[in-house]
């Protein structure tokens, strides 16, 4: 009898220390996971992803996510979805640049810029989804003209990054926006700013003025080579033929 209550409280003890080895300390990291990386908040109990979601689609980050082709997150809850908050995000980006570091701003405008071209070409395809419907012209130009301010907002951009890369020293690398901005708005003040800024990089020359009342001269017209002339013949002679 003194036997087998000896094998029970053995057994129960070595239970109970099997328990104690397995179970973590409190506070003490669970194996395998990372801090910030799969592991929920105290208090709150893990997301549930649907069954078969791709690996692609899952947010990190507090909501980023890569956008396809590019190794960098894209934070989807900075992105504005009309032209309003596009406007304000543009402006948040224009008083963000001298205060924060290089990367992170151009990392910021790349982002907004591609963003803004989706946002305009898709409302350029429901104009022209609209236009085929004669019943829906003034929704095809409603959405014209959202697409031409969206336009005019990404250039806007581009001049900002213009002005970004020209700050950091990187001149060849603003030539292109610049160019773009000019031969699309020649006569707005964003096309403006951007040539005064061709000029500041030394691409564009400054424009001598011409004295007023003075039109300005044709340049001459090219003589002919002597040797175009037809060669002197003799009167009532004729070349053979």
């Amino acid at each position: 009898m003194n036997s087998i209550k000896f094998g029970i409280v053995l057994g129960l003890y070595l239970c109970a220390g099997t328990c104690l080895a397995q179970a973590p300390l409190p506070g003490a990291p669970t194996p395998g996971a990372e801090a910030g990386i799969g592991a929920p908040a105290p208090g709150r109990p893990p997301a549930q992803l649907p069954v078969g979601t791709p690996a692609a689609n899952i947010p990190v980050n507090g909501g980023t996510s890569p956008i396809p082709g590019s190794q960098a997150p894209v934070n989807f809850r900075r992105l504005p979805i009309n032209y309003q908050g596009a406007a304000v995000r543009l402006e948040e980006l224009r008083n963000l640049m001298p205060n924060i570091k290089a990367k992170d701003f151009q990392e910021m405008i790349n982002e907004y810029l591609e963003w803004v071209g989706d946002l305009a070409d898709g409302h350029w395809r429901i104009h022209q989804s609209f236009a085929k419907v004669d019943t829906m012209k003034d929704r095809a130009e409603t959405e014209k003209q959202t697409t031409l301010k969206f336009g005019q907002l990404k250039r806007q951009a581009m001049l900002l990054k213009a002005e970004f890369l020209i700050k950091e020293n990187r001149h060849p690398e603003a030539l292109q926006p610049l160019v773009e901005i000019v031969v699309a708005e020649p006569k707005t003040q964003t096309g403006d700013s951007a040539y005064s800024l061709l000029k500041q990089i030394g691409f564009a020359e400054e424009a001598v003025p011409m004295p007023v009342g003075i039109a300005p001269q044709a340049a001459p017209l090219p003589t002919e080579p002597a040797s175009a002339k037809p060669a002197w013949r003799p009167a009532g002679k004729t070349a053979a033929r």
